[in-house]
């Protein structure tokens, strides 16, 4: 016999089919065809929560509980705050190097490099445009390179994320699985 088989008639409950399954979990179908297996206890808390619609006759829908998800979520989050509290030194010293980098990629030579003014380069003759094309290949590599140092440094940051969370797991088990 198949999980899904149901026992017992099918009941209407606030505009839902309920049907009570073998396996002791209850199928819910809601009237677009919606179907929801709920636990006995998601049900009953369900059934609590919408005593007073199922007294007045009104429709509603059985909604699975997701306290576990918004918890997760939440350490998650707290956990996301406390690495950026923790490693806001390294960023900052990691954003001094590239500007660092930045600025020595500027040449000091302004008499035969172009001026910029945004995006374009102004230039009158074509030696200037010559310039203007080098100063430009310039503000790209760097720009490319700032790019490649910021993923690197984010996984960097990852890897030492995980590996502080592993063994933070870690010393939890065995705080709690400790033989008193």
């Amino acid at each position: 016999m198949a999980d899904n088989m149901t026992i017992g008639p099918v009941l209407s409950v606030g505009g839902n089919n309920v049907e009570i399954l073998q396996t002791g979990k209850i199928l819910v179908t809601n009237p677009k065809g919606k179907m929801k297996t709920l636990t006995q206890d998601e049900f009953k808390k369900q059934i609590i929560k919408n005593a007073d619609k199922i007294q007045s006759g009104e429709d509603f829908e059985f909604k699975k509980d997701r306290k576990g998800l918004k918890i997760a979520s939440a350490i998650v989050g707290t956990a996301a705050v406390v690495t950026g509290v923790i490693y806001y030194k390294k960023i900052g010293q990691f954003f001094n190097k590239l500007l660092k980098k930045i600025k020595s990629k500027k040449t000091t030579d302004t008499n035969s490099r172009t001026v910029f003014n945004g995006e374009k380069a102004i230039a009158h003759n074509a030696n200037e445009a010559r310039t203007a094309r080098e100063t430009l290949k310039i503000k790209n590599q760097a720009t490319n390179d700032i790019a490649q140092n910021i993923i690197q440094y984010v996984e960097k940051l990852k890897a030492s994320e995980k590996g502080a969370v592993h063994s933070n797991k870690q010393k939890m088990y065995e705080r709690l699985f400790a033989n008193k």
